[in-house]
């Protein structure tokens, strides 16, 4: 059921969920209270707006799993593995999702992503501390 976070991973899969349906609003509503990107949007209905014009339809999650995740008292942290569509073609990628608790439930702190040619080994032996190695990888 979508807004009981009880489980790190459950906001992370929600959250993939709510972008396949477009549903931005759910996305915008589970953003901590210090997520950066709230800097950026602080304003509900001027993101809501923003996702409609540049991001609905832009790409699709083809597919999306759950490598690691650490929970750590009112912090966690999930790795992700997922290929997205665009209209270039197909990028894999890893993200390193991270999460505050509030109130008893999880919400979004914010991720950073690397290509899949930046890290060489196996997916499930990806860990944090492999995204630090990465100079490139891309902070949202």
């Amino acid at each position: 059921m979508r807004g009981c976070h009880s489980l790190p991973r459950r906001l992370v899969e929600e959250r993939v969920e709510a972008f396949r349906e477009g549903n931005f609003g759910f996305i915008y509503d589970s953003y901590h209270p210090d997520a950066p990107f709230l800097e950026q949007f602080p304003d509900r209905e001027e993101y809501l707006s923003y996702a409609a014009e540049e991001i609905a339809g832009s790409c699709t999650i083809e597919r999306m799993t759950i490598l690691y995740e650490r929970q750590q008292d009112a912090r966690a942290e999930v790795v992700i593995q997922q290929l997205l569509k665009t209209a270039a073609g197909y990028q894999e990628s890893f993200e390193l999702v991270r999460l505050g608790m509030v109130a008893g439930g999880w919400k979004y702190l914010g991720s950073e992503r690397i290509e899949r040619k930046d890290f060489q080994g196996r997916p499930e032996d990806l860990r944090p501390k492999d995204f630090e190695r990465v100079p490139n990888r891309f902070f949202f």
